[in-house]
């Protein structure tokens, strides 16, 4: 819901102020049978609700100082008040304990069955902002930010953040075909609650399975702040031709102020500890071709091709992290990929691959004769690693002798866990594999019947068209689809493996009355 007001004191001054208000519910119910978990049945019930109240208030000057030079001045600030609640029930029980494939319903709380979670967290958020938009000749463009943001989160409250951008075109002043741009800006990004504030969870005694404990487990993190984001961009888009268009971009992104968790004796019933640090590096190259090479009245032909590399690194990371929450971190060194893939050999963790594609992007053509179209639409991926785990060889440490066995294996790398009791687990690695693909995401070809139709029924227009989604992969990844991975680590037991993109022809009718 929203309401809108606006008043105009003069052609060049206004005030406006937006009020709305938007509510959102959701459940989820899981239940995975005893034929998937080895006997054990499994259930769940989470419902998430949130509230959200925004008042944007700003005033609006545009001032000419000339009939070259212009300012669009606005000077506002925001109110947000969010209102999360979750509840949250889960549990699980073996067959040779009572359970059921028919009972799909957790009932009553059980210390040794079942986990619930009950949390409310309210965030109010204040920013005073400004932009100041000046204008030279239609050539010139130099946008100035100025951001001050607060939250009720944090005890140090308020972020200051600034940002510059220019954008230049040299076609009018050197008769270059050239329009440059370069930026430079800070933002934030704000942790989620539970990070910092403490967490509330089950706990404590439960009396007659129906009485639930709930309390703040740990003390709330106070210095905890928002993740600081410094970005540098930098762009050029030329015109080579009439018909063709180059379009230039570089970006370096630096992350930094991160909270994690410092694990510490259990002396006083606090395990862990909140810190802030660490800093993480992305930077980028993307380039687009556009090309319009055909447009008559008969023929129309256009293409649309596009490539980007990025890279990642990390920059800082805190000390002594084998025992803080991103010990799984301690093989990286500064510069190394935050997206390295990560192995024992011979018990020395060591990095054997890249889950970071080192390129990526696609092309797209469309051809037109009369009222025929036809376009197609290409993507493309090459340089990613992808882990795969073996079948076979999978070991307990302790029946091993703590040392990963070679004889049976395909490599000798392998990765370590714990299972559900404890115990660590050697899992084999049967292979390091190219996700490298390129596929035909969309093909569609269209007729548009309306001008054929006008004269007989009142329509706008109207198109029968055929389309095709996902109709070729091509790629030596040994698995469905090497997109369908989410970890670049393909388990043994396909979890945490995405669902392949379903391949699909489609013959439809778009009307326009």
């Amino acid at each position: 819901m929203f309401i809108v007001l606006n008043y105009q004191f003069s052609p060049a001054f206004k005030a406006s102020s937006v009020a709305s208000l938007s509510y959102e519910s959701a459940s989820r119910d899981t239940y995975v049978p005893s034929n998937v978990l080895d006997g054990n049945i499994y259930a769940a019930s989470i419902t998430s609700k949130r509230q959200l109240i925004t008042i944007n208030t700003s005033v609006n000057y545009i001032h000419r100082f000339s009939e070259a030079l212009k300012l669009d001045m606005t000077i506002g600030n925001e109110l947000r008040t969010i209102d999360d609640k979750l509840t949250s029930v889960d549990g699980s029980k073996a067959l040779e304990s009572g359970g059921s494939d028919y009972v799909k319903i957790v009932t009553g709380y059980n210390a040794s069955q079942t986990n619930a979670l009950s949390d409310h967290e309210m965030e109010k958020l204040v920013s005073f902002y400004g932009t100041w938009k000046w204008n030279y000749k239609s050539d010139l463009d130099v946008n100035m930010v100025l951001r001050a943001d607060g939250s009720s989160l944090y005890e140090n409250k308020w972020a200051l953040y600034p940002a510059l951008g220019i954008h230049y075109n040299l076609n009018n002043i050197a008769n270059i075909p050239v329009k440059a741009s370069i930026a430079y800006g800070k933002t934030g990004v704000l942790s989620g609650a539970e990070a910092y504030r403490g967490e509330l969870d089950a706990y404590g005694d439960y009396f007659g399975r129906n009485e639930l404990g709930i309390g703040l487990l740990y003390p709330a993190f106070r210095e905890a702040k928002s993740v600081e984001v410094y970005r540098f961009d930098a762009g050029l888009e030329i015109r080579i031709l009439p018909v063709l268009d180059l379009c230039l971009n570089y970006f370096d992104k630096t992350y930094k102020d991160f909270t994690y968790q410092r694990f510490l004796p259990n002396i006083s019933g606090t395990d862990y500890q909140y810190e802030t640090g660490s800093s993480l590096g992305l930077s980028g190259i993307e380039a687009e071709v556009r090309g319009k090479w055909f447009n008559t009245s008969g023929f129309r032909w256009t293409t649309d091709f596009n490539i980007a590399a990025y890279q990642n690194k990390v920059k800082s990371l805190p000390d002594d992290r084998q025992s803080t929450s991103v010990s799984f971190l301690t093989a990286l060194n500064k510069g190394d990929a935050l997206s390295s893939l990560v192995a024992y050999e011979a018990g020395i963790a060591k990095v054997i691959g890249n889950g970071e594609a080192k390129a990526f992007g696609g092309i797209s053509n469309s051809f037109g004769f009369k009222d025929v179209t036809l376009s197609f639409t290409a993507n493309y991926t090459w340089g990613a690693d992808v882990l795969a785990e073996s079948f076979s060889s999978t070991y307990y440490a302790d029946l091993v002798g703590n040392k990963f066995p070679l004889k049976n294996a395909e490599t000798p790398y392998y990765l370590s866990a714990n299972d559900l009791s404890g115990r660590t687990v050697y899992q084999g690695i049967r292979t390091i594999e190219d996700a490298s693909f390129i596929s035909l995401s969309r093909a569609s070809l269209s007729y548009n019947i309306g001008p054929a139709l006008k004269q007989i029924i009142a329509i706008r227009d109207m198109h029968l068209f055929l389309r095709g989604d996902n109709l070729l992969t091509i790629t030596n990844y040994s698995g469905v689809n090497p997109e369908e991975n989410i970890t670049a680590i393909r388990k043994r037991n396909l979890s945490l493996t995405g669902t392949p993109l379903p391949s699909s022809i489609v013959l439809g009718l778009k009307l326009m009355l």
